[in-house]
């Protein structure tokens, strides 16, 4: 192309019939074209300042995983990597898409020199904490700027609000509890910088913790079409001004702690979706949200809303409604009759928590393309309707008869059922030809056999309850998708299936409290995603079959109150490294505690109580990490997460956490079961067994321990002298032992003992003065002869203490049997008789004097009239000067 140049020249100088002065000017601008075309062939369509920008942007990055290496490679800019330019006259980088890119570093002001960009993405990477820059204020002519989970912090700049061409502004991120990821989300309250703004038309800062009250400025936005401020620490009421926008679409304040009415939103008749959800708000449900005919979506969930949902205020133009989501409003009632037929056709019903009761709602026959029913803890006291069933989408006839069967292409999406916490009654029909994944029936009185269940579902939850007779049934087809089964708390008999292996993607099994018999079958060692595991109080007999080892991901194992018998196994503490809660209280296990088990380095709950083990404590307590120094942990290590997909033909999948939290413990003197928090439980229990030696001295190195229970054995010795060690102990219980000497002064260190017991045994001495042990009663203490001190009586040389008197105790003085009152006694009675005297002195007085009694009333009525002069002159005082106050500013 360098050859066509003088040829252009030529022809340019020959064509042009103008002066030689002309000629020599034209001439010389003709070069420095010439030299500006060659600088274009050595940049390509890319301009140098913007090259050298784009470099200088570059190397304040940090580019881990060289995705960059184009900027490099290619000396036109136009062609690098996430690099948008304009036509091939001007050349002008117009948009920087640097999205998921997984770089790092500081966002640098190079940027302003790319005067024509119109859109910056930067989402998706990590900043870690950097702040967002306010010199992208200064970018006039950017239109879309995306910087959404970028592990950006710090708050939002003001100038921002000087991007008055902006459409669209994302600065959303994805705060996770239990996560550190609130290190790199934004704070501070949202700047009310949107009053020039107004051709916005996305607007998200969701996921952040941004604080305060949403700026009234948002209200100006008259193009804005979506609206996301979810999952933020929002406060305050919404302002009516605030939902004036007539082109939204989506609008999603959920998860805040937005309080007050919510708003009235009756003319935004564009309005598809409105998220509310997990919210302080209060009040009633407006009734013009039933007058706004596109919307789609409602989400209303876990607020403290009130009064009255009818058919004819609240749904009446909701032609188009797919979602509704009042669920956990614990006030509202459903007020709609029978016979009443919706104009619209849901896909999602969410209403647990709410008034639906006592009838089951008959106006939910109607919705024939249902995914989604949850009517839990909704006042129904009613037989389950078997019309019911039917909302469901029936499976293809021959998918359910296959023993292992390939997924349906006709089960399209995931199906969620949920009737549990109320008092529904009758029989559940057989559900194998019903296209139910999840399936949550619990704590109802439902009766009759446990039903078939098509082989898709993924939850299965049946518990508290009274269904009858055996569980064989399960066996009939395989159920691989299977990932929780709860049928616990019924009246379910026989022997338990051996086909446990046709379920391997269990993840959580509880089978607790029916009257199952016989041996724990071996298949259920094939169950290698297993996570919890209860089978507590049935009448399961013989030992621990060797290949439940092989279910190495259990953290929960409970099988206690059953018959089983044979030793603890050894290779419980080899294969169940993750193990968090061991319950075998209450069987027939013999046999000494094996020193194995002191590998089950996370335990937080060992209870082997009840049994008949014998031997010495072994001494490596002290390898229970999690008992010995403070973790950092998740306290949802007890929870599963459930991936359930949207649909066999796509990668979209819904993600469900299940708690699995449930085990009976012996805490602070009684059996109390535990289905919340029990990861927060610390507790050994090695009661009511054979053991004998002394208390292990490792014992004093568990100072996250919260309750030790080493009662009715026969252990000697000392109490461990360094038991101070266990600072956080709040139960401990040591009676029925042979233990002796004295309690170590340690013990008075234990500032959060609320439970106590050391009564008999030999302990001797004195009981440590504090302020813990001198609380307990007198029996905590009892059947140690040796043992003196408050709150039992005086030690051999000592006179009587004052507790010994204050508990009623009787001293003897000499051989007269004398009574003494204590100094308390005395106080007691003084103070009684001198009330009785002051009290009556001054009102039987009155009573018997009429003239002292109209001298008294008169004088508190005139205290009172004279309180009442003085305060009405202050109040008028102080109005008077903000009266004045409002006039100096109104001058000025």
């Amino acid at each position: 192309m360098e050859t066509y140049i003088p040829q252009i020249l030529h022809t340019y100088i020959k064509t042009t019939m103008i002066s030689h002065k002309s000629i020599a000017i034209k001439f010389i601008f003709l070069v420095c074209l010439c030299f500006e075309y060659k600088s274009f062939l050595v940049s390509g369509r890319c301009l140098e300042r913007e090259r050298e920008a784009l470099m200088r942007f570059k190397n304040g990055l940090i580019d881990a995983h060289d995705t960059l290496s184009s900027w490099r490679a290619q000396p036109d800019c136009c062609d690098w990597e996430g690099v948008v330019c304009s036509n091939a006259t001007t050349a002008h980088v117009v948009a920087l898409l640097l999205n998921n890119s997984t770089l790092g570093g500081e966002i640098v002001s190079a940027l302003l020199d790319l005067t024509r960009l119109s859109r910056l993405d930067l989402s998706y990477n990590r900043f870690n904490g950097t702040r967002i820059p306010g010199f992208l204020g200064s970018m006039k002519r950017l239109q879309h700027l995306n910087l959404s989970m970028a592990s950006l912090a710090g708050g939002i700049p003001p100038e921002l609000g000087n991007l008055t061409h902006l459409r669209t502004l994302d600065l959303s991120n994805d705060l996770l509890e239990d996560d550190t990821s609130y290190l790199n989300t934004l704070n501070g309250p949202i700047p009310n910088i949107f009053a020039g703004l107004n051709l916005l038309e996305l607007l998200d800062l969701s996921g952040n913790m941004l604080q305060g009250e949403i700026p009234k400025s948002l209200g100006n936005m008259s193009h804005l079409q979506v609206l996301n401020l979810h999952n933020n620490d929002l406060q305050g009421h919404i302002h009516q001004t605030f939902v004036n926008f007539p082109s939204l679409q989506n609008l999603d304040l959920g998860y805040n702690q937005l309080s007050g009415p919510l708003p009235r939103l009756g003319g935004l008749f564009r309005l598809r979706k409105v998220y509310f959800a997990y919210n302080k708000f209060s009040g009633p449900v407006p009734v013009t949200l039933g007058q706004l005919p596109n919307l789609e979506v409602v989400d209303l969930c876990f607020n403290s809303l009130q009064g009255t949902i009818s058919q004819s205020d609240h749904f009446i133009k909701l032609h188009k409604l797919k979602v509704l989501d009042f669920s956990f409003n614990t006030n509202i009632t459903m007020q709609i009759s029978d016979d009443w037929s919706p104009p619209f056709q849901l896909d999602i019903i969410n209403l647990g928590g709410c008034k639906l009761g006592p009838i089951f709602p008959k106006w939910i026959r109607n919705q024939t393309d249902l995914s989604w029913l949850d009517l839990s803890s909704s006042g129904i006291a009613d037989e389950v309707p078997q019309w019911l069933w039917n909302l469901f989408p029936p499976l293809p006839k021959n998918s359910t008869l296959s023993p292992s069967p390939s997924p349906s292409p006709h089960h399209k999406s995931y199906r969620y059922l949920n009737l549990s916490h109320n008092q529904i009654s009758g029989a559940i029909p057989d559900l194998s030809h019903y296209q139910i994944d999840i399936i949550d029936v619990s704590s109802n009185s439902i009766s009759g056999p446990i039903p078939l269940f098509q082989p898709y579902t993924y939850i299965f939850q049946l518990s508290q309850n009274i269904f009858t007779g055996s569980i064989k049934s399960m066996c009939s087809y395989s159920h691989l998708s299977l990932a929780i089964l709860d049928i616990s708390i019924n009246r379910l008999a026989g022997e338990l299936p051996d086909c446990w292996d046709e379920m391997s993607s269990l993840q959580a099994l509880n089978l607790a409290n029916n009257s199952f018999s016989g041996e724990i079958p071996r298949s259920l060692g094939s169950l290698d995603s297993l996570v919890a595991l209860h089978l507590r109080d049935n009448r399961l007999s013989g030992e621990l079959p060797f290949e439940l080892k092989n279910c190495r991901n259990l953290r929960l194992v409970d099988v206690g109150e059953n018959e089983l018998t044979g030793r603890i196994p050894a290779w419980i503490g080899a294969s169940y490294s993750y193990l968090i809660n061991l319950s075998l209280r209450s069987n027939g296990f013999h046999g000494s505690i094996p020193v194995e088990i002191c590998n089950l380095t996370r335990i937080q709950v060992l209870d082997v109580s009840r049994n008949n083990l014998s031997g010495k404590i072994p001494e490596c307590f002290s390898n229970f990490t999690t008992l010995v120094e403070k973790t950092n942990e998740s306290t949802n290590i007890l929870h599963i997460a459930i991936k359930i997909p949207y649909d066999l033909q796509s990668s979209d999948a819904i993600v469900i956490t299940e708690d699995i939290e449930y085990s009976l413990v012996q805490w602070k003197g009684r059996e109390s079961e535990y289905r919340k928090n029990l990861a927060l439980l610390k507790l050994i229990d090695l009661s009511s067994n054979r053991l004998t030696g002394g208390i292990p001295q490792s014992f004093s190195t568990m100072k996250e321990l919260i309750s030790l229970n080493l009662s009715r054995n026969n252990l000697t010795g000392d109490i461990i002298p360094d038991i101070a060690g266990m600072e956080m102990l709040e139960c401990l219980d040591l009676a029925t032992n042979r233990l002796s000497g004295k309690i170590p002064m340690g013990m008075a260190q234990l500032h959060y003992l609320d439970v106590l017991d050391l009564s008999g045994n030999n302990l001797t001495g004195k009981i440590p003065t504090s302020t813990q042990l001198q609380s307990f009663a007198a029996s905590v203490y009892g059947r140690n002869d040796g043992l003196c001190g408050p709150p039992l009586g005086p030690c051999p040389g000592e006179g009587p203490t004052t507790a010994t008197v204050a508990r009623g105790e009787d001293v003897e003085e000499g051989d007269e049997g004398v009574w003494r009152l204590s100094l308390m006694q005395g106080f007691g009675i003084s103070l009684g008789f001198g009330f009785i005297v002051g009290f009556w002195g001054v009102v039987g007085a009155l009573l018997v004097k009429e003239s002292w009694r109209y001298a008294y009333f008169n004088l508190l009525d005139d205290v009172g009239n004279w309180f009442l002069v003085t305060i009405a002159l202050f109040g008028s005082k102080l109005r008077r000067s903000a009266f004045r106050g409002d006039q100096i500013l109104h001058v000025n």
